[in-house]
């Protein structure tokens, strides 16, 4: 009995001593289906999750040193608020220019990487106080963005960043993003982030992957 609690002990000692830690490839040169996420329920009154889970693949591309990442998923309705009209009331900062349609969302994909590299990673949503990560954002009738983060609800506008850039096009239902990074260095991971404005996807509601290593 002492040995059976002993043990049990150690086990649950290495358990705790041991940080967990998963690698997720993604070999260049092959399409290969990401491991998605839900951001959960924090308040009664957010959405129900959404019934079917996402189904995403990537494609990554490395010529020099720059990296190109395309990802794939169907979407069969197509979302964009920005031809949303704005309702002009009151002064107040936060309810400035509100839209006149507060259930309108919009399509997005973002691919977020390190700002350095070095382990352990950055926390995955939008890094941490001393780990900065980059972010190239497009959104359905927006266009692209890139942005900077220094973990959640830090995220702000960095248009100085060059080497990031996205592209989009859609055949039918099919939506492919394709993510640039120019001066990209092998040993930074990469994560995606994709929302469904149809399903009430917004700001930090959305489908998102687990950091992945590039191998070739």
């Amino acid at each position: 009995m002492n040995r059976t609690v002993s043990l049990s002990a150690l086990a649950l000692a290495l358990a705790f001593a041991v940080p967990a830690r998963a690698d997720f490839l993604l070999p260049a040169g092959k399409e290969v289906p990401l491991l998605w996420n839900r951001t959960p329920r924090m308040f009664p009154t957010d959405p129900p999750p959404p019934a079917q889970t996402m189904r995403a693949s990537a494609t990554a591309e490395v010529a020099g040193d720059t990296l190109r990442v395309t990802i794939a998923w169907n979407d069969p309705t197509e979302d964009a608020d920005a031809g949303a009209a704005r309702a002009a009331y009151g002064k107040d900062a936060i309810y400035r220019k509100p839209t006149q349609r507060t259930d309108l969302f919009g399509d997005a994909a973002a691919m977020m990487v390190p700002s350095a590299k070095g382990e352990p990673f950055p926390g995955i949503m939008m890094g941490e106080p001393d780990r900065e990560v980059r972010i190239v954002l497009w959104r359905a009738g927006k266009g692209v963005e890139t942005l900077r983060a220094r973990g959640r609800g830090t995220v702000e506008s960095s248009p100085k960043d060059a080497a990031l850039s996205a592209t989009h096009r859609r055949s039918g239902s099919l939506r492919r993003v394709t993510f640039t990074m120019k001066g990209y260095d092998p040993e930074l991971p990469v994560s995606f982030a994709i929302w469904d404005g149809a399903g009430g996807d917004r700001n930090g509601y959305k489908w998102y992957t687990p950091w992945y290593r590039l191998s070739r």
